[in-house]
């Protein structure tokens, strides 16, 4: 995932191929790319006075909300909402996150970590309780309701069971998963642009 830079994969073909047919990128990719290398080089957060399992919950937030970022604007790059695109759990990390997630959050009751209800239109949040009843593996909609939760306000990182390190692995997974589907997103973008070069 991602060069050097932290630039999502395939950015300097995309842009080399672009550059061949006398072309700039468009803005949408640019403003995905660029939030993707935020996500990529996004360390951790410096608090005062906070406890360093709160810290580890905010940092994992935060390196979500980043990386949801970047996946929201690779799918508007593409034309696409973000719940049309469905986020593989099928290979790697993406495979771990979902295993991760299921045992992190799967049994947790909404009073503790309203996940399962945290989107108001009903069809999204059928579709979070379907990935934890087992019925699909798309991560999509748990990226989307955790990144809700933390940006509203509903979540803040307290309680074990939100803290703990697995956990916090999950939501690392979880967004590695997301940043791969740009990753995926803009070899698409490439393909498409090197078509007419063939």
């Amino acid at each position: 995932m991602a060069d050097a830079q932290y630039y999502p994969d395939d950015w300097k073909e995309y842009v080399s191929a672009l550059k061949r047919q006398g072309k700039e990128p468009n803005q949408a990719w640019g403003i995905a790319a660029s939030r993707y290398r935020v996500a990529g080089n996004f360390c951790g957060a410096n608090f005062f006075q906070l406890s360093e399992s709160i810290t580890r919950g905010y940092d994992r937030a935060i390196q979500l909300l980043l990386a949801y970022s970047a996946f929201e604007a690779a799918c508007s790059a593409r034309g696409l909402k973000p719940e049309d695109r469905s986020v593989r759990s099928d290979t790697g990390s993406s495979k771990d996150a979902r295993v991760k997630l299921l045992k992190a959050f799967g049994s947790l009751p909404d009073t503790d970590f309203p996940l399962k209800s945290s989107l108001s239109n009903a069809t999204p949040t059928q579709k979070v309780e379907g990935f934890f009843r087992k019925e699909h593996s798309n991560l999509q909609p748990v990226a989307a309701a955790m990144r809700h939760l933390f940006a509203h306000g509903l979540w803040t990182p307290h309680g074990a069971s939100v803290l703990s390190k697995s956990a916090c692995q999950a939501i690392d997974l979880l967004a590695q998963s997301v940043l791969r589907e740009v990753d995926q997103m803009l070899w698409e973008e490439l393909s498409d642009a090197t078509r007419s070069e063939r």
